[in-house]
């Protein structure tokens, strides 16, 4: 891999005849050397990190024993201390070893190892810098000599921009470290190799650094680091806020060469940052930024923190691992969990609230006597706090019913699937009939669906299908929804186009209870029940974010059947000492799915 160089050119003044008895001897002191600093290509601000002299640096050169401190002015020329004598050639035919080094601050003594700043964002980023030279020079006529410096910093630059589900300010204005740093270097040969420091737990600043040589990104920075083999381990970290939420997001070289930081090397890591983690796009190496080859592999870590005890995490994705314990907890390879939380002490009582902090969705959630268990996809880190249980309570129509299976009469803050309108088994059902769900012991009572399936508006109104080729109850007392969609659902061409009220119901996207039956499309037994308690759950349905279903044209399909067609019901028709409405449609509907628990 290329890399800049930095040379400093020792100039012959002038070859004469030594005057003692060796034709080769020079007079002492006759003939210094004299160095010139010259950078190769670049003309950025600081001979350092970016290979230009400033001018007034400080450059320490050791020839043998001695060591002599020399200054450099803007355009290059070295010149001694003053007060001091320069180095001199002895020999016309002489070859001597050379070693230089600067630092940002002077030091007469080679240091064994060097050490970088943890906050670089300021004047410290220049400080962290260490250049160093050890070499054969031979005196010539004329022709002179190059010491040729090596940065022993690794460095690395960090290009971000945004992609889906994340805004341009948000990347603009998000927080780039690099964690898991070591701050001091493994030691320097005096060839000036580094041997590699084991990452330690340090976390960088670095500085911003956007220019035109970063067009088409929304945030840049840059720090200089120890040599250190990164694999494995978190090493570049992003955090994005939103209304005050934090997203953090982790990248974790999984493959040998995707961050193993050598002596004068640039690494660039070009990043978008999506709402689901960081993609990796390109990285590359050396101050030149030449290619880096090797496999790149994205590995979003999160870090999840849990009471330790009453609560455990789980990971049954395939390829991730969870690591930690004690209440911490680090999740690599994927981004599922599983929390299960013991309700086996809390008899009689329900499960209240899980304080989460972090974004996430809920894929599945549920509960038995014994525990409560939800399935998350994370998108940032998670801290959990410590369950709350409450009294159990009687169930009643107008109850909130959550996603994890629980009810109350006040809503709480936990994500809320329906409104329970039935308490106990319909007529005609028993548990028999959910064979294959989630319902297990008993069944406890119905919830009606917080929204339609599709917007409630004209547009949306749609045909049922083909009910001309299935066999359906038809009694409007029955509670034979389950049974009904069961049927359809096991007719030949079952999809959504022949069937689109039943496939509608079952397909509703509102995340199903695991301990329940799953939504289903209502028979008319079902919406004769919610039609008798309409007006106690219509404020229920509101305050839980929902809609209310007693509407112009509020026309919602059954899984039943009248006079062979579609029984269709019209909740727009209700009135406080109305009947149960239902009639055959030739024309559009929506659907208004249930489930039972």
């Amino acid at each position: 891999m290329k890399r800049n160089k930095l040379f400093l050119c020792a100039a012959l003044m002038l070859a004469v005849s030594c005057t003692d008895d060796s034709d080769n001897r020079l007079p002492d002191g006759k003939y210094p050397m004299t160095f010139t600093a010259v950078v190769d290509g670049m003309t950025a601000t600081r001979v350092t990190t970016d290979n230009t002299w400033v001018g007034d640096e400080k450059v320490a050169i050791q020839i043998g024993g001695d060591v002599k401190k020399y200054t450099v002015a803007s355009g290059g020329s070295m010149t001694v201390e003053t007060g001091d004598t320069p180095f001199c050639w002895t020999n016309s035919d002489q070859t001597i070893n050379v070693s230089a080094w600067h630092t940002s601050t002077y030091a007469a003594t080679k240091p064994e190892k060097f050490s970088i700043e943890t906050d670089q964002s300021g004047t410290d980023y220049q400080a962290s810098d260490f250049l160093y030279t050890s070499q054969q020079v031979t005196y010539g006529n004329g022709s002179g000599c190059s010491l040729v410096f090596k940065h022993l910093p690794a460095k690395v630059v960090v290009n971000l921009k945004y992609g889906d589900g994340v805004t341009e300010q948000e990347v603009s204005s998000a927080t780039v470290s690099l964690v898991n740093q070591a701050t001091t270097s493994g030691k320097i040969a005096d060839d000036g190799t580094v041997a590699q420091a084991t990452p330690g737990n340090a976390t960088i600043a670095p500085p911003n650094v956007l220019s035109s040589a970063t067009s088409g990104y929304q945030k840049s920075v840059q720090a200089l680091l120890v040599p250190q083999q990164m694999k494995g381990k978190q090493f570049i970290k992003v955090s994005v806020t939103t209304d005050d939420i934090e997203r953090i997001y982790y990248y974790t070289p999984t493959g040998t060469d995707n961050a193993n930081l050598a002596a004068g090397q640039q690494y660039t890591y070009n990043l978008t940052v999506k709402k689901e983690g960081l993609q990796v796009e390109q990285v590359s190496a050396s101050w030149n930024e030449s290619s880096l080859t090797g496999n790149l592999s994205e590995n979003i870590t999160y870090q999840i923190t849990a009471p330790t005890a009453g609560v455990a995490i789980t990971t049954t994705a395939s390829g991730a691992s969870l690591s930690g314990g004690n209440g911490f907890f680090t999740l690599s390879g994927g981004n599922e969990i599983t929390v299960t939380v013991d309700a086996n002490s809390q008899s009689n009582k329900l499960l209240k609230d899980l304080p989460i902090k972090g974004l996430y969705d809920i894929t599945s959630a549920g509960h038995t006597s014994d525990n409560y268990t939800y399935t998350y996809t994370l998108k940032s880190d998670m801290s959990i706090s410590a369950p709350e249980f409450v009294d159990k309570g009687t169930l009643a129509v107008g109850d909130y019913y959550y996603l994890d299976g629980t009810w109350s009469a006040e809503l709480w803050d936990k994500p809320c699937s329906g409104i329970v309108f039935k308490v106990g088994a319909g007529t005609d059902d028993n548990l028999n009939n959910y064979s294959g769900s989630g319902l297990t012991g008993q069944i406890n009572g119905y919830a009606v669906a917080l929204t339609a399936t599709t917007t409630e508006t004209d547009d949306d109104r749609r045909v049922w299908g083909n009910i001309g080729n299935v066999t359906l109850n038809t009694d409007n007392d029955k509670f034979y929804g389950y049974s009904n969609t069961k049927t359809i659902r096991e007719a030949s061409g079952y999809n959504e186009t022949n069937y689109w009220a039943c496939y509608s119901a079952v397909n509703y996207a509102v995340v199903v209870p695991s301990c329940s039956s799953g939504w289903y499309l209502p028979s008319l037994g079902e919406y004769n029940a919610l039609w008798q308690v309409y007006g106690t759950i219509e404020n229920k349905l509101t305050s839980a974010d929902g809609t209310v279903m007693k509407r112009s044209w509020g026309l919602y399909w059954t899984s039943s059947k009248n006079n062979n067609g579609a029984a269709c019901v019209d909740f727009g028709a209700w009135s406080s000492t109305g009947s149960f409405a239902r009639a055959v449609r030739t024309d559009n509907s929506f659907v208004r799915p249930v489930l039972t628990f």
